[in-house]
C-alpha cells in the first residue's frame, strides 16, 4: 500500500547561515522526524522506505530553477527506517556549499517503490525553519571574508565610509595614518639640521607641521644645574633642536625634536 500522507511531527536546521570559525564544527544537516500513513489514515507497517529528498525555493512551483538540491544527486537514494505507528527519524544533508541557507527554503520528499518508480512528491512541501545553530550564527564570533559589519562596508585600503582593520599592531596601516584619501598625518623623531619630510604625493603648499623638544635627558627646562635654554623651531622645514647652558664649559648641544605633519589636499 502506497503512503500518500505525511504528519509532520518535527523539522529542526542544524546550519549555519555564514561560514564561521567555532569551538566545533556546525553541521550542515537536517534532522527530520514525521509520521506516514496511507491513504485511509492508517500507518504504515514498520520497515524500510526509499526516498528522494529535494529542496526548494518555492512552496509549490516546479520549475527546475528552482530546485537547489535533491539528495539523488548521487543516484543512491536515502532509506528511512519506519517504527511503529508509521513514525519515522532521519538526517537530511550534508548540504554542499552552494546551498547558502540566505534564503527560504521548502523540503519535498517522493517514495520510491520496490521496483524504482517515484511515487508523486507528498504535499505540501514543508518550509524549513531556524534551530540553535542558525540562530547563534546570525551572531557570529568570527565570519570570514564578510562583504559588511552592521551594514557597514569593509575595506583592505582606506576608504571613506568603510572600515578598516587594525595592522598586527593595533594600529592603522601603514605608519602614515591616512585618514580618508585626501587627509594625512604624519609622526616621528628629526634631529637637529634635518629637513621635514613631506607625505608621498602632497606639496609643501598643502601641509602644515609642528616640532616639539624630543631629548629630555638633556633640555633640562626651565634652566636647572646651570642647563639655560632650549632651542626647537623650524625655518620653512629646517629644523633647529639644541640645548644649551651658560656654566663653565657648557656649551651648545645637539638633540632632536618631535614632528608632526598635517596634509589636506
Amino acid at each position: 500500500m502506497k503512503p500518500t500522507k505525511l504528519i509532520l511531527l518535527l523539522c529542526i536546521c542544524h546550519l549555519s547561515l555564514y561560514t564561521f570559525h567555532s569551538y566545533a564544527a556546525v553541521p550542515r544537516e537536517i534532522s527530520y522526524q514525521g509520521r506516514l500513513t496511507d491513504s485511509t489514515g492508517k500507518p504504515l507497517a514498520e520497515g524500510k522506505l526509499t526516498v528522494t529528498f529535494t529542496l526548494y525555493t518555492s512552496a509549490t512551483s516546479t520549475r527546475g530553477e528552482d530546485i537547489v538540491w535533491t539528495s539523488n544527486d548521487d543516484g543512491i537514494p536515502d532509506t528511512i527506517s519506519i517504527s511503529k505507528g508509521g513514525l519515522f527519524s532521519t538526517t537530511i544533508g550534508p548540504f554542499p556549499e552552494k546551498v547558502k541557507f540566505d534564503q527560504p527554503y521548502w523540503l519535498g520528499i517522493q517514495i520510491i517503490d520496490e521496483t524504482g518508480k517515484a511515487d508523486k512528491e507528498m504535499s505540501p512541501r514543508q518550509r524549513l525553519t531556524s534551530a540553535g545553530y542558525a540562530v547563534r550564527a546570525e551572531k557570529a564570533e568570527q565570519a570570514d571574508n564578510a562583504d559588511t559589519v552592521s551594514n557597514v562596508g569593509v575595506s583592505a585600503t582606506p576608504t571613506p565610509n568603510k572600515l578598516l582593520p587594525l595592522d598586527a599592531n593595533g594600529q592603522l596601516p601603514g605608519s602614515q595614518g591616512l585618514l580618508g584619501n585626501n587627509i594625512i598625518v604624519l609622526s616621528g623623531i628629526i634631529s637637529d639640521g634635518a629637513t621635514i619630510p613631506l607625505p608621498a604625493g602632497y606639496t609643501e603648499s598643502q601641509c602644515r607641521w609642528i616640532v616639539s623638544y624630543a631629548n629630555t635627558t638633556q633640555a633640562q627646562f626651565p634652566a636647572m644645574d646651570g642647563w639655560s635654554w632650549v632651542k626647537c623651531y623650524v625655518t620653512g622645514r629646517v629644523v633647529t633642536a639644541k640645548c644649551g647652558g651658560t656654566g663653565p664649559g657648557q656649551g651648545t648641544y645637539p638633540s632632536d625634536a618631535n614632528y608632526i605633519i598635517i596634509g589636506i589636499k
